[in-house]
């Protein structure tokens, strides 16, 4: 329900900040969509974890890896990054 309701705050702060996907060659839509979703699950997972979750211990570090691959996502939407970036930065948030 956090997610569903963190929604629209993303769409509007991606819409205020310019975090738009804009069509362009293979893309299909036909409007700037924005981007932030993934914030919108982070914001919903966090939740759970800390309503739900007996004791942070272990999971924080998950939570860590979570808001630092949602960075980077959100880095790669805004300017695209080499996959070799986001395929080492997601191996080293596996292996933590």
């Amino acid at each position: 329900m956090a997610a569903v309701l963190a929604v629209p705050v993303a769409i509007s702060v991606a819409q205020r900040w310019g975090l738009l996907d804009h069509p362009k060659g293979w893309k299909r839509h036909t409007e700037p969509t924005p981007y932030l979703g993934g914030a919108a699950l982070l914001c919903g997972f966090s939740i759970a974890v800390v309503v739900f979750a007996e004791g942070f211990g272990g999971l924080a570090w998950l939570l860590v890896c979570c808001a630092g691959l949602c960075v980077l996502g959100t880095l790669d939407d805004r300017w695209g990054l080499t996959a070799s970036v986001r395929l080492v930065a997601t191996a080293a948030a596996a292996v933590v």
